[in-house]
């Protein structure tokens, strides 16, 4: 069996293309989750049961930074430019550069900033990034072949694309 590899210095987290994250918090420092359920059920009277699509493809990241870290100075300079102008929208890329999981988002905003705490100890700062035409694979660590990796990441896309109709709807 061969052995797989996980380190938390490899999962890299783009603005734009612009800046790469860093400074995490100990502990969970990158949450990707989907803000509602792609498929529903709905059972009728009589027990026959409905399945559900909802389109919403909108998903939301949170980014844990430690006080001291200088993305914070960026992203607080990102969420005052959106605040007065309305334009704080930009790509937004996770990967785990060690393995196969990888998130894209064509658009991402700054939803919500942190509360800012201080104590006699080094605290933490939650963002909130809101997404949309975005696409997520969820990989192992483990060595893949060209072949799977490339389906894996061409599958990841698909709902993307369908949005610009560039694929069957």
């Amino acid at each position: 069996m061969a052995l797989k590899t996980y380190s938390p210095q490899d999962i890299l987290v783009s603005i734009a293309g612009l800046h790469t994250v860093q400074g995490y918090a100990d502990g969970t420092f990158v949450r990707i989750y989907r803000e509602s359920a792609p498929f529903g059920m709905r059972r009728a009277m009589d027990g026959s049961v409905e399945r559900l699509f909802n389109k919403d493809e909108g998903y939301k990241v949170d980014l844990t930074l430690a006080q001291s870290s200088e993305t914070n100075n960026i992203l607080s300079a990102i969420h005052n430019v959106d605040i007065a102008t309305k334009a704080g929208k930009y790509p937004l890329l996770i990967r785990d550069m060690r393995g196969q999981t990888s998130f894209f988002a064509g658009t991402a905003w700054i939803e919500d900033i942190p509360e800012v705490v201080f104590s006699n100890g080094m605290e933490t700062r939650t963002w909130t990034f809101a997404c949309t035409q975005a696409g997520l694979l969820i990989g192992g660590n483990g060595d893949v072949a060209a072949i799977e990796s490339t389906l894996l990441a061409a599958t990841s896309f698909l709902p993307v694309l369908t949005d610009f109709g560039i694929f069957g709807r």
